[in-house]
């Protein structure tokens, strides 16, 4: 009989009658008599005969109706029964009806479904039961509130029976999202959110006012581990993170200042009074919460340290006579901070980053901090033998490098640093240190790269060179039996455009029996070395003299300071009487050809040495005062003076001071600048600086627009503060003055359709 019904249902109409009755008995819960497989057959023929939409939309007008009038009204018809497992049962219901009406029309969907890109009939039945119920304004209401009443209820400490009701709402709400959370999250977890923030925002102000930091941090915790708790009992756990996140932005993030002050004592007290082992107690409570936790205290302990290192900058603004202090207190700041990193923070690397950054921002303070450490090296390295270990170098050698490299103005160290080293090289100093030098400036290269470094290490290839050639020199002379007549010549070849020295070179007659044995080297050195010019620099050199003080008895004005010190028959003056006595003088070029004359004559004039050192005034001023310094028994020279001042004049007289006396046998005469001589090296050394970065930036500028071709002025800016900052910082302003003197020499033009833009000109 079904076989007679089947073969008559050959239009649209029978085949629909028997699919909508076949439905609606689905819907009803009354299918045990039905023909699944007859329905199927009535689907999969209706499509075939071309009714594909109009069967999905005549099952669509179905599923609406059923919603609208059976299924919402059930909902909404008895209002005290509990609404959740209403919708609950009523999901389910429809669920399982859909699964067998999806099953039926199964034909429908792989053909007609697919052709016309339309929603499957199961996800169908998922948006109208969204729409017709979930969104219907009565009963969305009354569920978001009864669930948020659940959990504030909860939070009430009050013990509710619904809570897997309400998360089989919340799964359904997924669900019905169709491979998102957009109605979950629409419906649930925002509103949740906000009552969350409200709520802990009130809580937190009560907790706050008890002022106890640790039961502040204890409870925070707690409220986050309650809130978990509660979401995977009531909602879905995909709202974990953010209620926790809600919570900490509420008690911790918007309560810092609050905090940083709370409790007794407070953080900022135990920071400022380094109690290390307090603050370890805090941070664990604080570590706990996680990246918000970590955020708070590592704000807290920034404001404080930048407090302290701000304060130390301030009180060594104008601390320019001490510069070694300045740098060993940086480095015992640089110490406190990491004392606290250590001890208190378990070197969490969030703080790490903020007290480098904290320490960078108060060194940076002090502009004079570049020649500064430069000179704090220097100082280091004279004390090497003397009471500082190898190791206690290599020590100072490593906080060195954490300060540059926090220094913005690498370049400028780099600039103060090889012309201390000049000096170092060249006048001073023990050829042992020349290891610990190389050290360094393998250390700055690792650092900066090895262009930053070039010069210094020509500088120091130099020295290694010279060795080289002074060895082979002596050689040449012992092969070729040349006399020296007693002079033993040292030569540092110095490479033009690795050392720092000054131009044009000053006028100095070095003695005759000097300069014989210079022109023998020269001859040497050229001969081996064809197309070179040698350029003796007498201001860099130095000279060891044998001196021989007689038996003579010196009257000395004991009215005298060492400056003015001059040989009197005033009876009222002492009288010293010494042996002959031998002394080695480790002096200067200036002061060996100003001691040169007194070979053969007792005085000699101020006059007569400018005529025969052709040195000039200021050098020579120079050198003869620092020849005249000292005690009566210290000073080498004795001045006569009719002017009877302190200053040199052109018509003093000069002679040895016989009664010289000094318990070592090789004494050092020091060579003392004047103070402004030491700020003008300064400030040539920095003005030399800037100018060659004016050349770094146009040479960044040209690299980066020869690459990009076309960039817009703030891209420019940005690409060239990138390429420079490993050696300086430079200012928006310094670059715009470049980019504008390319554009007047054509190495760059301004686009005609955006006059900030430019290109790059082959």
């Amino acid at each position: 009989m079904c076989d007679s019904i089947l073969a008559g249902e050959k239009d649209m109409t029978q085949a629909w009658a028997v699919l909508k009755d076949g439905i609606q008995k689905i819907h009803n819960k009354d299918s045990s008599d039905l023909s699944f497989e007859r329905l199927s057959r009535c689907a999969s023929r209706i499509v075939l005969y071309k009714h594909g939409r109009t069967l999905y939309l005549r099952v669509r007008d179905m599923m609406k109706e059923h919603l609208i009038e059976k299924v919402r009204e059930q909902i909404l018809e008895d209002r005290d029964q509990n609404l959740l497992s209403k919708v609950n049962q009523t999901w389910c219901d429809h669920q399982t009806a859909m699964k067998v009406i999806n099953d039926i029309l199964m034909y429908m969907n792989n053909v007609y479904v697919k052709t016309a890109g339309v929603e499957s009939i199961y996800n169908l039945s998922l948006i109208l039961f969204r729409d017709e119920i979930i969104y219907y304004s009565e009963i969305r209401n009354r569920l978001r509130d009864t669930l948020l009443g659940m959990v504030a209820v909860d939070r009430g400490d009050k013990a509710i029976n619904h809570g897997l009701a309400g998360k089989n709402i919340c799964q359904m709400l997924i669900a019905l999202s169709i491979n998102s959370r957009s109605v979950y999250e629409d419906d649930v977890e925002k509103p949740f959110l906000v009552q969350t923030a409200s709520f802990y925002r009130l809580k937190s102000q009560k907790l706050l006012a008890g002022n106890n930091l640790s039961e502040y941090l204890i409870q925070v915790h707690r409220c986050c581990f309650d809130e978990k708790v509660r979401v995977v009992s009531y909602l879905d756990e995909g709202t974990v993170p953010h209620v926790v996140r809600v919570v900490k932005d509420e008690m911790i993030t918007k309560n810092s200042s609050a905090i940083r002050t709370m409790g007794n004592p407070s953080v900022v007290y135990m920071i400022k009074n380094t109690k290390m082992d307090e603050l370890a107690r805090i941070y664990r409570r604080f570590a706990r919460l996680k990246e918000e936790g970590l955020k708070v205290i590592a704000d807290m302990v920034s404001v404080c340290l930048r407090e302290q290192g701000e304060k130390f900058a301030k009180e060594n603004e104008n601390n320019e006579e001490n510069p070694i202090a300045l740098v060993e207190g940086l480095l015992d700041l640089k110490d406190h901070f990491d004392q606290f990193l250590h001890r208190s923070f378990n070197n969490d690397r969030l703080i790490a980053n903020g007290i480098s950054l904290d320490f960078e921002h108060c060194l940076n303070l002090n502009n004079k901090l570049p020649e500064c450490l430069s000179l704090f090296i220097g100082n280091k390295l004279k004390r090497v033998g003397k009471g500082v270990t190898e190791q206690e170098i290599e020590n100072i050698f490593d906080k060195t490098m954490v300060l540059f490299r926090c220094l913005r103005d690498k370049d400028e160290f780099m600039a103060h640093y090889q012309a201390h080293l000049t000096k170092r090289l060249l006048l001073n100093i023990q050829s042992s240190l020349n290891d610990y030098e190389k050290g360094l400036a393998s250390r700055l290269t690792n650092e900066c790269g090895r262009l930053f470094t070039s010069k210094l290490e020509g500088i120091l290839k130099d020295m290694s060179l010279s060795d080289i050639v002074n060895h082979e020199f002596n050689t040449y002379i012992k092969n070729n039996n040349l006399s020296l007549v007693g002079v033993k010549l040292t030569v540092e070849i110095l490479t033009t455009g690795y050392w720092p020295i000054q131009a044009p070179t000053p006028n100095c007659n070095i003695p005759s029996a000097v300069r014989v044995v210079f022109l023998t080297f020269k001859k040497f050195y050229l001969s081996k070395h064809s197309g070179r010019k040698l350029t003796l620099q007498p201001q860099l050199g130095s000279a060891c003299i044998n001196a021989v003080f007689y038996n003579r008895k010196i009257e000395i004005d004991k009215d005298k300071d060492g400056l003015g010190s001059s040989l009197s028959s005033s009876t009222n003056n002492c009288i010293i009487s010494t042996t002959t006595r031998k002394h080695m003088l480790i002096v200067s070029t200036f002061q060996m050809c100003i001691l040169m004359p007194f070979n053969n004559r007792r005085v000699v004039t101020y006059k007569e040495i400018e005529q025969e050192t052709n040195i000039s005034e200021r050098e020579l001023r120079r050198a003869l005062q620092s020849l005249l310094m000292g005690k009566p028994h210290q000073c080498l020279l004795m001045r006569h003076s009719e002017t009877k001042t302190d200053d040199i004049e052109g018509t003093d007289e000069f002679r040895v001071n016989d009664a010289f006396v000094s318990k070592f046998c090789k004494v050092k005469m020091q060579t003392m600048p004047a103070e402004e001589d030491l700020i003008g090296e300064a400030k040539e050394t920095k003005a030399k600086v800037y100018e060659d970065r004016k050349h770094h930036i146009e040479a960044a500028i040209v690299r980066v627009m020869k690459v990009k071709k076309r960039l817009s002025h703030y891209t420019l800016v940005l690409d060239v503060t990138s390429q420079l900052t490993s050696h300086f910082l430079p200012s928006p302003v310094s670059i715009k003055k470049r980019i504008e003197g390319l554009i007047e020499r054509e190495f760059l033009a301004r686009t005609e359709e955006d006059r900030n833009a430019y290109v790059y000109l082959p």
